[in-house]
């Protein structure tokens, strides 16, 4: 959208400086679709930090509450949210199947495989849902990951955050057969182990 790539264009270089933004491995970053961005989740604050580091507008899951709200709808949605309610299971579902669509339709998706917030957690010690996996399998797409990584693993203005690209995985590299639970969950693991690898010493 025109208006997203204004409001990139225009607050990046001020979300970088507030957060005192480190990028490394920009180069691994494709910068257009079909692709989902998996980053482990530290705090609210990570969607507005990936967004400034990537070269590409995302499209997130948002709070479905946050719909409900006239002017903070309206925002939202010019940031490329869509809502999700995580207290039932077919909004979550919809939420996947909206992700579906827009990676078939060449977007990307930014998508955090913990399914909640872990703060002051380091990702090697939390857990990460299969939904990714079922996503990665339906839109055949590729696989950016990316590390968030803060003092304490909690991000908070004015405080170094680095944000660490990995090499893209492949969609070849996942190497489904069936389609079915099992191989969900490997691709799962696969993506997660990637993020953990680009945690920084």
């Amino acid at each position: 959208m025109k208006i997203y790539g204004f409001l990139k264009a225009t607050f990046s270089w001020f979300i970088k400086l507030i957060y005192r933004i480190k990028v490394s491995g920009v180069e691994n970053d494709p910068g257009k679709g079909p692709l989902i961005i998996c980053a482990n989740h530290t705090s609210n604050h990570d969607v507005v930090v990936l967004g400034a580091a990537v070269k590409s507008q995302m499209r997130y899951f948002a709070k479905a509450s946050l719909f409900k709200v006239p002017v903070l709808k309206s925002i939202v949605k010019l940031l490329g949210a869509f809502p999700v309610d995580k207290s039932t299971v077919s909004s979550s579902y919809s939420a996947i199947k909206k992700s579906i669509e827009l990676l078939k339709d060449g977007q990307v998706v930014s998508i955090f495989p913990q399914g909640k917030r872990y703060p002051g957690i380091d990702p090697a010690s939390s857990k990460y849902q299969t939904g990714v996996g079922m996503i990665v399998y339906h839109a055949k797409c590729r696989v950016l990951p990316v590390c968030i990584q803060t003092k304490g693993w909690k991000v908070k203005p004015f405080r170094r955050t680095y944000v660490n690209i990995g090499k893209v995985i492949e969609f070849d590299e996942f190497s489904f057969s069936q389609g079915n639970t099992s191989e969900f969950g490997a691709a799962a693991t696969l993506i997660f182990s990637r993020i953990k690898a680009l945690v920084r010493d």
